[in-house]
Protein backbone atom coordinates (compact mmCIF):
# COMPACT_ATOMS: atom_id res chain seq x y z
CA UNK A 1 0.00 0.00 0.00
CA UNK A 2 1.17 3.51 -0.84
CA UNK A 3 0.66 5.50 2.35
CA UNK A 4 2.68 7.77 4.59
CA UNK A 5 3.42 7.84 8.31
CA UNK A 6 4.40 11.26 9.63
CA UNK A 7 5.41 12.46 13.09
CA UNK A 8 5.50 15.85 14.82
CA UNK A 9 9.04 16.32 13.52
CA UNK A 10 7.79 15.85 9.96
CA UNK A 11 4.93 18.31 10.46
CA UNK A 12 7.32 21.01 11.68
CA UNK A 13 9.64 20.26 8.76
CA UNK A 14 6.89 20.52 6.17
CA UNK A 15 4.67 23.30 7.52
CA UNK A 16 5.09 26.70 9.11
CA UNK A 17 2.35 28.73 10.76
CA UNK A 18 1.68 30.84 7.67
CA UNK A 19 0.92 27.73 5.66
CA UNK A 20 -1.42 26.43 8.36
CA UNK A 21 -3.24 29.78 8.64
CA UNK A 22 -3.80 29.69 4.86
CA UNK A 23 -5.15 26.13 5.07
CA UNK A 24 -7.50 27.03 7.92
CA UNK A 25 -8.79 30.18 6.22
CA UNK A 26 -9.54 28.17 3.09
CA UNK A 27 -11.28 25.55 5.24
CA UNK A 28 -13.55 28.26 6.63
CA UNK A 29 -14.36 29.42 3.11
CA UNK A 30 -15.28 25.88 2.13
CA UNK A 31 -17.36 25.45 5.28
CA UNK A 32 -19.33 28.59 4.47
CA UNK A 33 -19.87 27.29 0.93
CA UNK A 34 -21.12 23.95 2.29
CA UNK A 35 -18.28 21.80 0.93
CA UNK A 36 -16.43 21.27 4.22
CA UNK A 37 -18.06 18.64 6.42
CA UNK A 38 -17.40 19.09 10.16
CA UNK A 39 -19.88 17.28 12.43
CA UNK A 40 -19.62 17.53 16.23
CA UNK A 41 -17.03 15.34 17.92
CA UNK A 42 -17.82 11.80 19.05
CA UNK A 43 -16.86 10.31 22.40
CA UNK A 44 -16.61 6.53 22.63
CA UNK A 45 -16.55 5.59 26.31
CA UNK A 46 -15.06 2.57 28.03
CA UNK A 47 -15.01 1.51 31.66
CA UNK A 48 -11.94 3.60 32.57
CA UNK A 49 -11.82 6.24 29.87
CA UNK A 50 -12.70 6.97 26.30
CA UNK A 51 -11.63 7.89 22.78
CA UNK A 52 -12.57 11.25 21.27
CA UNK A 53 -13.04 11.44 17.50
CA UNK A 54 -13.26 14.51 15.31
CA UNK A 55 -14.25 13.77 11.73
CA UNK A 56 -14.23 15.87 8.60
CA UNK A 57 -13.91 16.02 4.85
CA UNK A 58 -12.67 18.73 2.53
CA UNK A 59 -13.05 17.50 -1.07
CA UNK A 60 -11.50 20.57 -2.68
CA UNK A 61 -8.38 20.66 -0.52
CA UNK A 62 -5.97 17.85 -1.37
CA UNK A 63 -9.05 15.59 -1.56
CA UNK A 64 -8.81 14.64 2.08
CA UNK A 65 -11.27 13.06 4.45
CA UNK A 66 -10.65 11.38 7.75
CA UNK A 67 -10.50 11.76 11.50
CA UNK A 68 -8.43 12.66 14.52
CA UNK A 69 -8.62 10.50 17.63
CA UNK A 70 -7.18 10.98 21.09
CA UNK A 71 -7.59 9.23 24.40
CA UNK A 72 -9.57 10.70 27.30
CA UNK A 73 -8.43 9.07 30.53
CA UNK A 74 -8.27 10.78 33.92
CA UNK A 75 -5.48 8.44 35.04
CA UNK A 76 -3.52 8.47 31.78
CA UNK A 77 0.18 7.77 32.26
CA UNK A 78 1.02 9.23 28.83
CA UNK A 79 -0.52 12.54 27.84
CA UNK A 80 -1.55 13.75 24.39
CA UNK A 81 -1.77 10.46 22.53
CA UNK A 82 -3.21 11.49 19.16
CA UNK A 83 -3.31 10.46 15.56
CA UNK A 84 -4.85 11.85 12.38
CA UNK A 85 -5.87 9.43 9.64
CA UNK A 86 -6.50 10.67 6.10
CA UNK A 87 -8.23 9.01 3.15
CA UNK A 88 -8.65 10.19 -0.43
CA UNK A 89 -12.12 11.72 -0.74
CA UNK A 90 -12.25 10.82 -4.45
CA UNK A 91 -11.54 7.09 -4.30
CA UNK A 92 -11.28 6.17 -0.60
CA UNK A 93 -7.60 5.26 -0.76
CA UNK A 94 -5.73 5.51 2.54
CA UNK A 95 -3.28 8.41 2.32
CA UNK A 96 -1.63 7.97 5.68
CA UNK A 97 -1.48 8.80 9.35
CA UNK A 98 0.11 11.54 11.44
CA UNK A 99 1.09 10.56 14.98
CA UNK A 100 1.62 13.30 17.55
CA UNK A 101 0.23 16.57 18.85
CA UNK A 102 1.75 19.16 16.50
CA UNK A 103 -1.20 19.32 14.11
CA UNK A 104 -3.72 19.97 16.88
CA UNK A 105 -1.62 22.77 18.35
CA UNK A 106 -0.87 24.39 15.00
CA UNK A 107 -4.44 24.33 13.72
CA UNK A 108 -5.81 25.75 17.00
CA UNK A 109 -3.33 28.61 16.79
CA UNK A 110 -4.20 29.16 13.14
CA UNK A 111 -7.93 29.24 13.89
CA UNK A 112 -7.17 31.92 16.47
CA UNK A 113 -5.14 33.83 13.89
CA UNK A 114 -8.01 33.83 11.39
CA UNK A 115 -10.33 35.07 14.15
CA UNK A 116 -7.97 37.94 14.95
CA UNK A 117 -7.76 38.81 11.25
CA UNK A 118 -11.51 39.07 10.78
CA UNK A 119 -12.73 40.25 14.19
CA UNK A 120 -10.14 42.70 15.51
CA UNK A 121 -9.62 46.28 14.38
CA UNK A 122 -7.22 46.52 11.45
CA UNK A 123 -5.20 49.16 13.29
CA UNK A 124 -4.82 47.02 16.42
CA UNK A 125 -1.35 47.68 17.80
CA UNK A 126 -1.24 46.02 21.22
CA UNK A 127 -1.56 42.29 21.81
CA UNK A 128 -2.13 40.89 25.28
CA UNK A 129 -1.70 37.22 26.10
CA UNK A 130 -2.74 35.50 29.31
CA UNK A 131 -1.05 32.13 29.56
CA UNK A 132 2.36 30.81 28.56
CA UNK A 133 1.75 27.20 27.52
CA UNK A 134 1.97 25.66 24.07
CA UNK A 135 -1.40 27.06 23.01
CA UNK A 136 -0.19 30.56 23.88
CA UNK A 137 2.82 29.92 21.64
CA UNK A 138 0.78 29.02 18.56
CA UNK A 139 -1.80 31.75 19.16
CA UNK A 140 1.02 34.30 19.22
CA UNK A 141 2.68 32.82 16.14
CA UNK A 142 -0.56 33.19 14.18
CA UNK A 143 -1.61 36.58 15.57
CA UNK A 144 1.59 38.34 14.49
CA UNK A 145 1.05 37.06 10.95
CA UNK A 146 -2.31 38.81 10.56
CA UNK A 147 -1.77 42.05 12.53
CA UNK A 148 1.22 44.38 12.80
CA UNK A 149 1.48 44.73 16.56
CA UNK A 150 3.79 47.34 18.07
CA UNK A 151 3.49 45.97 21.60
CA UNK A 152 3.06 42.44 22.94
CA UNK A 153 2.44 41.81 26.63
CA UNK A 154 2.24 38.44 28.35
CA UNK A 155 1.07 37.47 31.81
CA UNK A 156 0.98 34.25 33.78
CA UNK A 157 0.90 33.66 37.50
CA UNK A 158 4.39 32.14 37.45
CA UNK A 159 7.10 34.76 36.96
CA UNK A 160 9.63 32.26 35.61
CA UNK A 161 7.14 30.92 33.07
CA UNK A 162 6.24 34.32 31.66
CA UNK A 163 9.87 35.43 31.45
CA UNK A 164 10.92 32.20 29.74
CA UNK A 165 8.00 32.56 27.33
CA UNK A 166 9.04 36.13 26.48
CA UNK A 167 12.64 35.08 25.86
CA UNK A 168 11.67 32.05 23.79
CA UNK A 169 9.24 33.95 21.57
CA UNK A 170 11.68 36.84 21.11
CA UNK A 171 14.27 34.36 19.85
CA UNK A 172 11.73 32.80 17.48
CA UNK A 173 9.89 35.88 16.22
CA UNK A 174 12.49 38.62 16.73
CA UNK A 175 9.76 40.62 18.45
CA UNK A 176 9.97 42.16 21.91
CA UNK A 177 7.61 40.39 24.31
CA UNK A 178 7.05 42.20 27.60
CA UNK A 179 6.48 39.90 30.56
CA UNK A 180 4.44 41.69 33.20
CA UNK A 181 3.28 40.89 36.72
CA UNK A 182 -0.03 42.73 36.27
CA UNK A 183 -2.85 40.96 34.46
CA UNK A 184 -4.86 44.17 34.74
CA UNK A 185 -2.25 46.09 32.74
CA UNK A 186 -2.28 43.43 30.04
CA UNK A 187 -6.07 43.52 29.71
CA UNK A 188 -6.47 47.30 29.81
CA UNK A 189 -3.78 47.92 27.18
CA UNK A 190 -4.83 45.17 24.78
CA UNK A 191 -6.46 45.85 21.44
CA UNK A 192 -6.44 42.05 21.06
CA UNK A 193 -6.57 39.85 24.17
CA UNK A 194 -5.87 36.12 23.93
CA UNK A 195 -6.71 33.88 26.87
CA UNK A 196 -4.80 30.62 26.55
CA UNK A 197 -4.78 29.08 30.00
CA UNK A 198 -5.90 25.92 31.76
CA UNK A 199 -7.51 27.92 34.54
CA UNK A 200 -10.79 26.60 35.94
CA UNK A 201 -11.85 30.09 36.98
CA UNK A 202 -11.95 33.48 35.22
CA UNK A 203 -8.53 35.03 34.73
CA UNK A 204 -9.44 38.74 34.53
CA UNK A 205 -12.05 41.31 35.48
CA UNK A 206 -14.30 42.13 32.50
CA UNK A 207 -14.51 45.76 33.63
CA UNK A 208 -10.87 46.15 32.59
CA UNK A 209 -11.71 45.70 28.90
CA UNK A 210 -11.65 48.87 26.81
CA UNK A 211 -14.16 49.58 24.00
CA UNK A 212 -13.09 48.05 20.70
CA UNK A 213 -11.16 45.16 22.23
CA UNK A 214 -11.20 41.75 20.61
CA UNK A 215 -11.05 38.77 22.99
CA UNK A 216 -10.25 35.17 22.13
CA UNK A 217 -10.78 32.34 24.62
CA UNK A 218 -9.43 28.86 23.96
CA UNK A 219 -9.28 27.57 27.54
CA UNK A 220 -11.72 25.35 29.46
CA UNK A 221 -15.35 25.79 28.45
CA UNK A 222 -17.40 23.80 30.93
CA UNK A 223 -19.73 25.20 33.60
CA UNK A 224 -17.69 25.95 36.73
CA UNK A 225 -14.55 25.38 34.66
CA UNK A 226 -13.75 28.30 32.34
CA UNK A 227 -11.08 30.97 31.97
CA UNK A 228 -13.42 33.61 30.52
CA UNK A 229 -15.50 35.81 32.84
CA UNK A 230 -19.15 35.17 32.06
CA UNK A 231 -19.94 38.88 31.77
CA UNK A 232 -17.65 39.28 28.77
CA UNK A 233 -20.17 37.54 26.50
CA UNK A 234 -23.27 39.69 27.15
CA UNK A 235 -21.07 42.79 27.03
CA UNK A 236 -19.76 41.84 23.56
CA UNK A 237 -21.30 43.32 20.42
CA UNK A 238 -20.33 40.30 18.31
CA UNK A 239 -19.74 36.72 19.45
CA UNK A 240 -18.24 34.27 16.99
CA UNK A 241 -17.09 30.67 17.06
CA UNK A 242 -15.48 28.21 14.70
CA UNK A 243 -18.23 25.62 15.19
CA UNK A 244 -21.76 26.62 16.10
CA UNK A 245 -22.67 22.96 15.61
CA UNK A 246 -20.26 21.83 18.31
CA UNK A 247 -21.58 24.38 20.81
CA UNK A 248 -25.14 23.30 20.02
CA UNK A 249 -24.17 19.66 20.56
CA UNK A 250 -22.61 20.46 23.94
CA UNK A 251 -25.82 22.15 25.05
CA UNK A 252 -25.93 22.74 28.79
CA UNK A 253 -22.39 21.36 29.09
CA UNK A 254 -21.13 24.58 27.48
CA UNK A 255 -20.26 27.33 29.95
CA UNK A 256 -22.28 30.06 28.17
CA UNK A 257 -25.41 27.92 27.79
CA UNK A 258 -27.45 29.87 30.34
CA UNK A 259 -25.94 33.23 29.43
CA UNK A 260 -26.02 33.61 25.64
CA UNK A 261 -28.63 32.12 23.27
CA UNK A 262 -27.21 29.94 20.54
CA UNK A 263 -28.57 32.28 17.85
CA UNK A 264 -26.10 34.97 18.96
CA UNK A 265 -23.09 32.87 17.97
CA UNK A 266 -21.97 33.83 14.47
CA UNK A 267 -19.99 31.32 12.44
CA UNK A 268 -16.48 32.60 11.75
CA UNK A 269 -16.71 30.85 8.39
CA UNK A 270 -19.59 33.11 7.35
CA UNK A 271 -17.72 36.21 8.52
CA UNK A 272 -14.69 35.15 6.47
CA UNK A 273 -16.81 34.91 3.31
CA UNK A 274 -18.96 37.96 4.04
CA UNK A 275 -22.20 36.03 4.47
CA UNK A 276 -22.48 37.53 7.93
CA UNK A 277 -21.14 40.93 8.98
CA UNK A 278 -18.17 41.02 11.27
CA UNK A 279 -17.05 44.06 13.21
CA UNK A 280 -18.91 47.17 12.02
CA UNK A 281 -17.24 49.84 14.16
CA UNK A 282 -14.00 50.45 16.01
CA UNK A 283 -15.86 50.75 19.30
CA UNK A 284 -17.40 47.30 19.17
CA UNK A 285 -16.17 44.58 21.47
CA UNK A 286 -15.80 41.22 19.79
CA UNK A 287 -15.45 37.77 21.31
CA UNK A 288 -14.21 34.58 19.68
CA UNK A 289 -14.96 31.31 21.44
CA UNK A 290 -12.63 28.69 20.02
CA UNK A 291 -14.20 25.25 20.27
CA UNK A 292 -12.31 23.34 17.58
CA UNK A 293 -13.57 22.99 14.01
CA UNK A 294 -13.65 19.27 13.24
CA UNK A 295 -11.87 18.27 10.07
CA UNK A 296 -9.26 21.01 10.12
CA UNK A 297 -6.66 18.56 11.39
CA UNK A 298 -7.44 16.38 8.38
CA UNK A 299 -7.02 19.33 6.01
CA UNK A 300 -3.63 20.17 7.53
CA UNK A 301 -2.50 16.53 7.44
CA UNK A 302 -3.60 16.11 3.82
CA UNK A 303 -1.56 19.16 2.85
CA UNK A 304 1.47 17.76 4.68
CA UNK A 305 1.16 14.47 2.80
CA UNK A 306 1.01 16.36 -0.52
CA UNK A 307 4.16 18.35 0.34
CA UNK A 308 6.00 15.26 1.55
CA UNK A 309 5.52 13.59 -1.83
CA UNK A 310 7.23 16.40 -3.69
Amino acid sequence: MDYQILTDQDIHRLLDMKAVVDIIEESFRQKSAGSFSSPPRILVEGSKGGMMFTVGTSPNQEQGMGFRVYSVFNNATVKDNQLVAVFDSENGAFKGVVIGTAIGKLRTGAIGGVAVKYLSREESKTLGIIGTGQQAVTQLQAAVLVRDFDNIFVYSRDKDNREKFAQKMFAELDRDIIATDSVKDVVKQADVLICATISKEPVFDPNWLEPGTHVTTIGPYRPNNHELPLDVAPQSDLISTDSVEQIADLGEKYFLYDHIPLRQFVSLADIVTGKQPGRTSDQQRTLFCSIGLAGTEVAVAAHAFALNKK
